[in-house]
C-alpha cells in the first residue's frame, strides 16, 4: 500500500526515473482498478496528453469512478487526470489512514 501511495504522489513530479517505477508497480496488480489508477499516474508523470486521455478512458470502468472528480470537462487533460487521480487515491488510501 505504501508503494501505491508513493506512486500516486510521484505522479505530480514529472521525471523519467519515476515513470519506470510507477509502470513496474502497475504490473504487480494487472487487470485491477489499482492498475488503472497507476496507469493514470504514469501518464501524468510522463506529462503525455495522449496517454492521460487513454488512462482517463480506462478509469471509466473503475469501480470507484466518479465523473465529477475529473472536474471541468473544458479543463486541460492534465488537470482532469490529476483531479481524478487524487479522488481515486483518496478513496483507496483514505480509509487506511483515517480508520
Amino acid at each position: 500500500m505504501m508503494q501505491f501511495a508513493l506512486a500516486v504522489l510521484a505522479a505530480a513530479c514529472a521525471g523519467t526515473d519515476v515513470i519506470t517505477r510507477i509502470a513496474s508497480l502497475a504490473t504487480v496488480w494487472p487487470e485491477t482498478p489499482r492498475a488503472a489508477t497507476l496507469a493514470l499516474a504514469c501518464a501524468l508523470a510522463a506529462d503525455n496528453e495522449e496517454a492521460i486521455a487513454e488512462a482517463l478512458e480506462e478509469t471509466v470502468s473503475h469501480p470507484d469512478y466518479n465523473p465529477d472528480a475529473q472536474g471541468d470537462p473544458e479543463a486541460l487533460v492534465q488537470s482532469q487526470g490529476l483531479s481524478l487521480l487524487i479522488d481515486l487515491a483518496q478513496r483507496e488510501i483514505g480509509p487506511l489512514v483515517f480508520h
